[in-house]
């Protein structure tokens, strides 16, 4: 299996495939309590090249794919909240931190993975309009409306292992090598 260096090749987490050694990780750490091991982990997950992650932002689930080049994503509006208590947009140059990931590849999160994505905002627009109209024959009446939904476009930028019960990264920021 590629990435996996640390372990000899007769190794029984060799045999498994990504997701059972985690697994098995995770509850060897569960039982031992080390965050040595904690650090193999993460070790394994970042040596390895991800190809999509699904993040849950608000009910809405978003795939991101590492390899794409230039991706940008358009999510819901985003909004932040002040010292003061009222609720702004989100500014271009701001950072958001994504903590829901739902799923890594073919690794599931039960509810979530340890995983943080850290990305910039771009900017905020408006969707093209939509026009629906409802009419009724014979009855003069027609009705017409549209609707432009707001969006937030923002570039994923670290991608970041953490322990979430203690609120801790384990590792320097990872992000994927590509070419721009």
């Amino acid at each position: 299996m590629k990435g996996i260096k640390s372990f000899p090749k007769n190794s029984w987490i060799v045999l498994a495939n990504r997701s059972v050694q985690l697994w098995l990780l995770l509850i060897f750490i569960n039982f031992i309590g080390h965050s040595v091991i904690f650090t193999k982990i993460v070790y394994i997950m970042s040596s390895i090249k991800v190809k999509k992650i699904l993040i849950d932002l608000k009910g809405v689930q978003i795939p991101w794919f590492p390899q794409a080049k230039k991706q940008t994503i358009r999510i819901p509006l985003q909004k932040k909240v002040t010292e003061s208590g009222e609720k702004k947009e989100v500014e271009p140059k701001d950072k958001i931190v994504f903590d829901k990931i739902i799923q890594r590849d073919e690794e599931f999160g039960q509810p979530y993975l340890p995983i943080k994505l850290i990305a910039e905002v771009i900017k905020n627009g408006r969707n093209p309009k939509i026009h629906g109209m409802k009419y009724k024959s014979k009855k003069r009446t027609k009705r017409t409306w549209g609707h432009q939904e707001p969006y937030t476009e923002i570039k994923i930028e670290k991608l970041m292992a953490w322990d979430r019960q203690k609120n801790l990264v384990h590792q320097e920021p990872y992000t994927e090598n590509r070419e721009e």
